[in-house]
């Protein structure tokens, strides 16, 4: 995105300036030329000259020699106006330049903070994790996700060889950050909606480090990371005011359950390429492994790994940070609740997320 920025900026800089190059001398060669063929008439030095050739040549040379020696008379009234306003127009041209080179400099040192800041953070979350490389993240997080099911059915998430290939050009990096950027901004939207400050970041975080530990390259844990900050996208469909409400009605209640669904409607920017992956994500994050959960009711493998992490990050995070309706538990307590919600909660994972918490 800092390059194309860059080159946004040159552009509109380099029309200004050949814009301002153009007038500047457009304007004064009308006026060297207007002044010039004003002097030169006015000072008598055309008439001088004479028509027929005599072959006395001393009249012809005194002529062009006093044009280079006379004084030249002030420009005329005209000459004036013409000088005047191109002086404005440069003036304009010049203030106008300067507020866009200004404002061009301020939005390019701003993005690079931001960038910097968004790279940051996931270097440090990174560094948290052991770095282990396999082949595919489901040789290490999940067999089962890719595995035929005993019916013969696939998961209602992605299988293996399914899963989107890393970016490789710079075009496609470049492209896959601003993407990244993308949901990061919709999670803060996300969280601004429903009053849980900060809650799509730190499952997102929680996500990425599970699959770091399971096994995931960098790639494959940050596209883990990017589902994670929008799973809930589809409260931004759902009426606000239900989220102000201490207690619920049965029928706002299924409103609540609606965003899965609701969720899948506003992913239209995800790219095809990775729209099963947080298909995946959003709508089967509250599965349950005991076929509890909904809205389909998937038991075990059936629901997509994605489902499953998030399900016990989302849990996690909200048993550990300050809600309306319940009281902030320690690290231990939450842990120990999620172990005994066996019907609820992937078992694997959270093992793992005892190690890293």
């Amino acid at each position: 995105m800092d390059g194309k920025l860059s080159q946004d900026c040159m552009k509109i800089f380099s029309f200004v300036s050949h814009l301002f190059l153009c007038v500047y001398i457009v304007f004064s060669g009308f006026v060297y030329a207007s002044e010039g063929a004003l002097n030169l008439e006015d000072s008598g030095y055309i008439s001088e000259v004479p028509v027929e050739p005599s072959g006395d040549t001393s009249i012809v040379k005194a002529s062009y020699e006093d044009l280079f020696t006379k004084n030249i008379p002030a420009p005329s009234g005209i000459t004036g106006v013409l000088v005047f306003a191109a002086v404005i127009i440069f003036s304009v041209l010049f203030v106008v330049l300067v507020i866009v080179a200004v404002n061009l400099f301020i939005n390019l040192k701003n993005v690079k903070s931001q960038n910097s800041k968004f790279i940051e953070t996931l270097r440090m979350v990174s560094q948290m994790m052991p770095t282990r490389q396999p082949d595919s993240v489901y040789d290490a997080l999940a067999v089962e996700y890719s595995a035929p099911l005993p019916d013969g059915e696939k998961t209602s998430g992605m299988g293996q060889k399914d899963f989107p290939p890393p970016p490789v050009t710079e075009e496609e990096k470049m492209a896959f950050e601003d993407f990244i950027r993308k949901c990061r901004d919709i999670s803060v939207e996300i969280d601004r909606v429903t009053c849980r400050k900060n809650n799509s970041k730190n499952v997102a975080e929680i996500v990425f480090k599970l699959a770091r530990e399971g096994g995931a390259n960098q790639y494959e844990a940050t596209l883990f990371y990017a589902v994670a900050l929008i799973y809930d996208i589809g409260f931004l469909a759902v009426n606000p005011e239900i989220f102000f409400l201490d207690k619920l009605s049965d029928d706002q209640k299924k409103e609540i359950r609606k965003h899965v669904s609701l969720g899948l409607e506003r992913i239209y920017f995800v790219p095809d390429i990775y729209r099963p992956l947080f298909s995946a994500g959003i709508f089967c994050h509250h599965e349950n492994m005991d076929g509890s959960g909904y809205p389909d009711g998937l038991t075990g493998c059936r629901i997509p790994y994605i489902g499953r992490m998030i399900r016990v990050a989302e849990s996690f995070t909200a048993l550990v940070s300050k809600r309306r309706y319940r009281k902030i538990v320690d690290k231990e307590a939450a842990l120990e609740r999620l172990r005994r919600e066996t019907g609820v909660y992937d078992g694997e994972i959270v093992k793992i997320l005892e190690e890293i918490v």
